[in-house]
């Protein structure tokens, strides 16, 4: 997925699950590439709005650090889960993916294991 980043444009930002991680059949790494937009491209910002990259999926880390150095708030609630593997990992985010004001405040339900 291409996502808004201070990085260089075509650089890997975030990746779920982190290297070194072995999957089964029939997963799949999902990879953050850099767009070098952090909210300063090109298009009709009338607004001064930001995008805000699309976190399901990532860790609670990546995804804060995502949000910040978009110029985000970051808050964190925890979204309980019985599944393993969404442990630690955001399950939905407020507002979704798209455009908003620089510093507005994005919450990340993350998913912590019960039971």
């Amino acid at each position: 997925m291409n996502v808004p980043s201070a990085e260089s444009e075509g650089t890997v930002v975030a990746q779920n699950p982190p290297p070194g991680s072995q999957l089964g059949r029939e997963e799949f790494v999902r990879i953050n590439v850099s767009t070098r937009g952090g909210g300063g491209g090109g298009g009709t910002t009338t607004s001064g709005a930001q995008e805000i990259p699309d976190l399901v999926g990532l860790t609670q880390a990546d995804a804060s650090a995502e949000l910040e150095a978009a110029g985000f708030s970051v808050s964190v609630v925890p979204e309980p889960t019985s599944d393993p593997g969404e442990e630690g990992l955001v399950l939905r985010q407020d507002p979704p993916a798209g455009r908003a004001a620089p510093g507005s405040q994005v919450t990340t339900a993350v998913g912590e294991l019960t039971g």
